[in-house]
């Protein structure tokens, strides 16, 4: 088959022809350029309680969000770690690079433990394997469903666009995605697969957090494949892809798991896994008219960015290039304010006036406390204004700014512990 390698021209491009038709003047540089400099990280969250392991055993995932985002509603990208299944963790340096990277340009992201095989040996034939990835699909649905669940019953603590949720992988995690993506009925698989399945759960799994949607919006594979090009087909969600084209563990075109690792002869005594790779999958989503792009590596073996740079960066703006395209519209209108600040009706004695504005705030206090620093953000949750005072007063000059509602945010000095914030609206 022909390789396409696409340009990161072209796919800011398409980028640029998605704000366009689909999200018109509310596409921003967010989720696109990196608008953050710093990251707030919550290690070791508790997303489930599985059914399928011991008693007890809790899941884990941390999250990796914009230090000092405003934004009411933000989209969120769930990462899944490599390590065949049999190892790895949710603090892995390149989910970590990955999560936190990502969330520089406005996404919340959830790097996610998964239960995994004991040892090698538990992966003895092609029915285990297909079980450990289905459990990798399984615990990535009880995360996407914890995210639903919290932000319809616990007042939405992080803060997701529910109808923007991205899932992502490298190796045995994009395996995982990829199911979570693709495979959708009990009849796409053998009767052997489909006890397999059942015997877990079902489609959905039987890893927690019954009840709340599963869905997502597009799926970055970075070095997955499926059991069958058959899930493929119109309404699954769109994909990037990234691959070397000579990987020796996961087939990039059709063939057996560990194909050019293990002899022939091999695969009679330890029957591992047929599957497709991003080689054979892209065209198929090209063939269903689904949002697609393919950027290999010639040459390169498995997951090649672990250890090369430039490769790196590469798949790093593909992935971001082409989430932007499925979906770059950002949520506004009012929200709670963020954790650590507090209405300014509740603070110190402050005046911000007028309110709205049109080329000017004005900021006074009246009581022991002093001005520090000022920030603005606007309805992205983008910082747009910075500003280092002293005193009780300070003025801002708000002309150039867009008309909208602002998060303006006052760091003080003196007997106040805590900044404190307010909505003002610029005319």
């Amino acid at each position: 088959m022909q390789i396409k390698r696409y340009s990161i021209a072209i796919l800011f491009l398409v980028c640029l022809m998605c704000c366009r038709y689909t999200a018109h003047a509310q596409c921003t540089s967010r989720y696109q350029d990196t608008i953050f400099s710093k990251i707030d990280s919550t290690m070791n969250v508790v997303f489930t309680t599985t059914a399928g392991g011991s008693a007890g055993s809790n899941l884990l995932l941390d999250v990796y969000q914009p230090d000092g985002d405003t934004a009411c509603l933000r989209h969120l990208i769930i990462w899944e770690h490599g390590g065949a299944f049999v190892s790895g963790t949710k603090n892995d340096p390149s989910e970590t690079f990955w999560s936190q990277r990502f969330a520089q340009r406005g996404y919340v992201c959830a790097s996610i433990n998964y239960r995994l095989a004991p040892s090698i040996i538990d992966l003895y034939d092609s029915s285990q394997i297909f079980t450990y990835a289905f459990k990798a699909c399984a615990d990535m649905k009880a995360a996407i469903r914890y995210f639903y669940m919290t932000a319809a019953a616990q007042n939405n603590p992080w803060r997701i666009d529910t109808n923007v949720i991205f899932i992502a992988g490298s190796s045995a995690g994009a395996i995982g995605a990829d199911f979570v993506g693709l495979l959708d009925s009990l009849n796409e698989l053998p009767p052997a697969f489909q006890t397999i399945v059942t015997n877990n759960g079902g489609i959905e799994g039987n890893s927690g957090n019954a009840g709340y949607s599963s869905k997502v919006v597009g799926v970055a594979s970075l070095a997955g494949c499926i059991y069958s090009l058959d899930w493929i087909k119109p309404g699954v969600p769109p994909t990037v892809f990234c691959q070397g084209t000579a990987d020796s563990i996961l087939p990039y075109d059709c063939g057996y798991v560990l194909e050019d690792t293990i002899e022939d002869i091999l695969h009679t005594f330890w029957p591992t896994l047929r599957m497709c790779g991003s080689g054979e999958m892209a065209p198929q989503f090209d063939s269903a008219q689904i949002s697609t792009s393919l950027l290999p590596f010639p040459g390169s073996n498995h997951v090649p960015w672990d250890t090369n740079l430039v490769i790196e960066n590469e798949v790093d703006s593909a992935v971001a290039a082409f989430f932007y395209s499925v979906n770059c519209v950002q949520a506004t209108g009012y929200c709670n304010y963020p954790a650590g600040l507090t209405d300014i009706d509740l603070g110190p004695q402050v005046n911000v006036f007028p309110n709205p504005a049109h080329n000017v705030i004005h900021i006074s206090i009246t009581d022991a406390n002093e001005l520090k620093e000022i920030r603005l953000y606007d309805c992205t949750g983008r910082q747009v204004m910075q500003q280092y005072t002293g005193g009780k007063q300070a003025t801002l000059a708000t002309d150039g700014l867009a008309q909208g509602v602002y998060t303006l945010r006052l760091d003080l000095k003196g007997p106040a512990t805590q900044p404190v914030a307010r909505k003002v609206v610029i005319e």
